[in-house]
């Protein structure tokens, strides 16, 4: 019966799965931030890469004419 309760105060003791879970609902925060700040950005990241896109383009087509 003492190997019951002691087993019993061991597994419901031990705290190390709660740093687990800590540390999961950190990131799973930590992911959300991310994941609101690109979709807050989109649309100007979006029109920096086009607009490089566009210069690339020039460039190479002003290039191509030059020689």
């Amino acid at each position: 019966m003492k190997n019951v309760i002691n087993g019993a105060k061991k597994v419901l003791g031990d705290e190390s799965g709660a740093a687990t879970v800590e540390y999961g609902l950190i990131t799973l925060g930590v992911v959300a931030a991310v994941t609101g700040a690109a979709g807050a950005f989109k649309d100007q990241v979006t029109a920096l890469f086009t607009d490089v896109g566009t210069t690339l383009t020039a460039a190479q087509t002003s290039a191509k004419a030059g020689s």
